[in-house]
């Protein structure tokens, strides 16, 4: 489940943008997973707010369904970078597709591998374009709720500084 908003392509670490260090990153994890189990499926979910639907599970799309194709894979995620995207993340959307299109045979690990600068000011409830209590409450409530289901997360959170956020007073760490 990669970030794909905005933000994530305004900011640099040396001379490329966070969004394709983090590409080229989950590029680099791909290979390892494929590389440790052939027998492994791997889906790409992409997130960010939708233009025409902000605040929805629309804010979230599945680029890639399951496969054991390294290279579908890698297609997709490199192709998270043409997408058109608004300014704000929806990891509840981009968790709540992952956790859908998970297969459903039986004793198998599931695993959801989020990427992301962190700070969800989107979530499927309608709430958009702010940065609340509520928001990070939901989004908190849907990432406990599917590791209860036996799914578990293991998230990067990337670039996230102590510059504080004006409209919270919180800082994008917290």
């Amino acid at each position: 489940v990669i970030d794909n908003s905005a933000s994530m392509t305004e900011d640099y670490i040396g001379d490329q943008t966070r969004k394709q260090v983090v590409i080229n990153s989950a590029n680099s994890l791909v290979d390892k997973i494929f590389a440790e189990n052939s027998n492994a499926k791997v889906g790409v979910v992409g997130f960010s707010s939708s233009p025409s639907a902000e605040g929805t599970i629309a804010d979230g799309s599945l680029r890639q369904e399951l496969t054991n194709s390294s290279e579908d894979v890698k297609s997709a995620i490199s192709n998270l970078s043409e997408l058109e995207v608004g300014d704000r993340t929806n990891i509840d959307a981009g968790v709540t597709i992952a956790r859908d299109n998970f297969s459903s045979d039986e004793d198998v690990k599931r695993y959801i591998i989020l990427l992301t600068d962190g700070v969800p000011n989107n979530d499927i409830n309608g709430n958009s374009q702010q940065y609340s209590d509520e928001v990070l409450s939901n989004t908190k409530s849907k990432l406990e709720s599917i590791e209860q289901s036996g799914i578990e997360i293991i998230a990067s959170m990337i670039n996230l500084d102590d510059e504080t956020e004006p409209t919270t007073g919180k800082t994008y760490r917290e």
